[in-house]
């Protein structure tokens, strides 16, 4: 009997844990809204009251002498505001969030066994007694609250955690459920899809064997002719007695087989549809058990930004949107800490103080938004600020004083890879640290959270203007939306919120840089990489012209991964790797297809975050072939300048033969056909200039290309030279092998 009791307390406190906490949160935003707006005072301190008259109530009936007390002089707080709109004040107010922090606090303690230390009990009733007079007799009060601090479970155990309430049928009725079974549930649905595609498998399997035995009658048939015309055989009488049997044992198969084929095939158009729109109702509707409001993560910003605002002496105006937006339940609780990190950020270095904002003619109060949406398969959550943004210049000078970048390193950052600067760990732009700021840290941690999710991190700011986190993650970290490849024969999942886009490239729009090679999208030279040969997979060169690739992004990684076949996107159900493949990091988990085929989930940030070595061949020779098969020749008097054109147009494949000077080069024009000439311009004997005009009086050179490379940048020189007949004029002082490159690719 005392087994049942302690069961039966623990499940009532885990209701009442769940029912005091929400309404304590809504006392506090509703609280929030009071202090906000003077025209919603009345209604809003009508619907607190009604929320700690119901606490009070709830507290009693569990019966915690402790919270009842505190619940009973929260009434009497929130009584004292209504009967004295006077004492609607924000220090007023302040004290009161504390009392409900602390309520919140001991209600942990008392449902969940949390630690009792440091709840400064004495310091917060003081407080509240000193401003509402709630507490008559506060050392006996204090005393009591003391006492009831530890679970009130029968045998002094803990308390379960508590489960949340999730709303099912238009929100007319609740139910709550264990997590745990929801996930059991879940699985059995997956398999019961598998099962239903195993059946669809078998009916196929049930036909192939009917049409073996048929072939099999067929065979008897034919061999049954030509024993009855083996004359005189002793044996024959014999054979025909064991054939006549293997006959009828057919016969028997066939009809057999044919029943089941009929039995199966009526089944399933009977039961087919039926059982698959049954499984994907069920899989959806318990997915949809598990979603969850992401204004559980919203909603606590809203006491900790006005908290953090009036500490720093700044006005910020929280907004909201999207609100509604439902996520799986676990990525609730892992996205609360980068969004905390993000909006602890925005109050604290983003916003100016009012008289920073008067003075650049902003009005006093700050606007910070969070808003999020879904689309398919992921959620977008924005963290949008009208602050003073991020200077690029600032950054670089930051990163140089810090030891984090050389003064020439951070030159040659584009103002976006400046502003992401401020994800690097160690990297702060605040002048003095507080509790508020990350300590460097901050950001850091939130890029590797989002990072680790399968999500991406971005962010855009304009200095003087404002600021934009925009964070994109899966929906739900147990499902997941996935595009489905196909790499050296495999199938692979790739998570939908890693990949940016999808393009199709050819051997030519790739360049060898370093040990590198890289290929322009919109504007970006990206690393290229064979998928395969990142999942240690076989990788073969394609004779394909243009092959299917995809832009995988997790924060600050960016790189093209080359694939064979893009199948299609999927809703997909993440299970863990198997023993044997928990030691391959670039691997997040396995999903299982309709079909019953075990598909690997690529780690996409792992994988680009650990990839090196030497590159496969993307394209077959060919491509490299028809280059080494073009000869240019480079003319130049200095022997380093020579020697790097050299370098860099052989790594790609073209043949190359050089001259010293205009003279030897016109020497080798004569001798050997090339395809383009690399010229320097201040050359001794003959210059660049008097060469390209040599060229083009030569009837069988006149459409030779000639591209000039010279030191000399000013705008008259670059027209001297394509009035000389140049092709193309690049400036050393500007050179860049990629520009190198892209002039030959289009010249030739």
């Amino acid at each position: 009997m005392g087994t049942r009791k302690a069961k039966a307390s623990v499940k009532l406190l885990e209701i009442f844990h769940a029912e005091a906490s929400e309404n304590l949160q809504q006392i506090s935003e509703m609280l929030l809204e009071v202090e906000r707006d003077e025209k919603e005072r009345g209604p809003r301190l009508a619907e607190v009251m009604k929320a700690a008259h119901s606490l009070k109530g709830a507290s009693g009936a569990v019966g915690s002498e402790a919270l009842l007390a505190l619940m009973h002089d929260l009434e009497s707080c929130v009584s004292t505001l209504v009967e004295d709109g006077e004492r609607i004040t924000s220090d007023n107010l302040a004290s009161l969030y504390r009392y409900l922090d602390l309520c919140t606090r001991l209600l942990d303690v008392v449902c969940l066994g949390a630690s009792a230390e440091d709840l400064k009990i004495p310091e917060v009733l003081a407080d509240i007694a000193g401003r509402f007079g709630a507490f008559t007799e506060l050392d006996a009060e204090v005393e009591k609250v003391v006492a009831q601090a530890r679970p009130l479970v029968a045998g002094g155990g803990e308390a379960a955690p508590v489960q949340r309430a999730v709303e099912a049928d238009g929100g007319a009725r609740s139910v709550r459920v264990a997590t745990e079974k929801i996930d059991r549930q879940l699985a059995d649905i997956e398999e019961l899809v598998q099962l239903e595609s195993l059946a669809v498998t078998h009916l196929a399997e049930a036909r192939k064997v009917l049409e073996t035995i048929q072939q099999w009658h067929q065979a008897l048939g034919r061999t049954r002719s030509l024993l009855a015309k083996a004359r005189g055989d002793k044996l024959r009488g014999r054979a025909e007695d064991e054939l006549r049997h293997l006959v009828d044992t057919q016969r028997e198969l066939s009809d057999d087989a044919l029943r089941l084929t009929e039995a199966l095939h009526r089944d399933l158009l009977t039961h087919g549809r039926s059982l698959e729109g049954l499984s994907h109702r069920l899989r959806d509707d318990i997915r949809v058990i598990r979603m969850l409001p992401v204004d559980m993560v919203f909603s606590p910003f809203k006491r900790m930004v006005r908290d953090i605002a009036i500490d720093q002496g700044k006005k910020v105006n929280l907004v909201i949107r999207g609100g509604e937006t439902e996520v799986d339940r676990d990525l609730i609780e892992v996205l609360k800490a980068p969004m905390n990190h993000l909006v602890r950020n925005a109050v604290d270095h983003g916003i100016e103080d009012g008289e920073t904002r008067r003075a650049m003619g902003k009005p006093e109060e700050a606007t910070l938004e969070l808003s999020a949406s879904s689309r398919a398969g992921t959620i977008e959550v924005f963290i949008t600020d009208d602050g003073r943004g991020l200077d690029p210049d600032f950054l670089r000078e930051k990163a140089i004083s810090r030891g984090l970048l050389s003064k020439d390193e951070a030159a040659a950052l584009d103002d976006q890879q400046a502003l992401d600067l401020i994800f690097h760990h160690g990297f702060s732009t605040a002048g003095t640290i507080t509790d508020v700021s990350g300590r460097g840290v901050g950001l850091a941690v939130v890029r590797q959270a989002v990072d680790t999710l399968g999500g991406r991190l971005s962010l855009r700011s304009r200095a003087g203007i404002g600021t934009e986190f925009r964070l994109v993650l899966p929906l739900s970290l147990a499902t997941l939306r996935s595009l489905l490849v196909k790499v050296a024969g495999e199938s692979i999942a790739i998570p939908v919120s890693t990949v940016e886009r999808i393009v199709r490239i050819e051997a030519s729009e790739i360049q060898q840089v370093d040990d590198g090679q890289v290929i322009d999208v919109g504007g970006r030279p990206l690393g290229v990489f064979a998928l395969a040969q990142a999942l240690e997979l076989p990788a073969e060169a394609s004779n394909v012209p243009r092959r299917p690739a995809l832009v995988l992004s997790t924060g600050s990684l960016t790189e093209v991964a080359v694939v064979d076949e893009i199948v299609g996107e999927q809703e997909t159900v993440t299970k863990p790797l198997p023993e044997q493949m928990r030691g391959l990091s670039v691997l997040s988990g396995i999903t299982v297809l309709g079909t019953g085929q075990i598909v690997p989930i690529v780690n996409v940030h792992e994988m680009l975050r650990s990839r090196s070595g030497a590159l496969a061949p993307l394209f077959r020779a060919e491509e490299a072939q028809q280059r080494r098969r073009r000869k240019i020749l480079v003319v130049d008097d200095s022997i380093t300048t020579r020697t790097l054109e050299r370098s860099i147009l052989e790594a790609v494949g073209y043949q190359v033969s050089v001259a010293t000077n205009g003279v030897e080069a016109l020497e080798l024009l004569a001798k050997e056909s090339f395809e383009l000439v690399l010229s320097d311009v201040q050359m001794p004997r003959m210059d660049g200039l008097t060469l390209v005009k040599e060229i083009r009086g030569i009837d069988k050179l006149r459409k030779l290309p000639v591209v000039l490379v010279s030191s000399l940048a000013a705008d008259d020189d670059r027209q001297r030279g394509m009035q000389a007949g140049a092709s193309a004029y690049l400036t050393k002082g500007e050179f860049r092998q990629e520009d190198l490159l892209e002039v030959l690719s289009r010249l030739l």
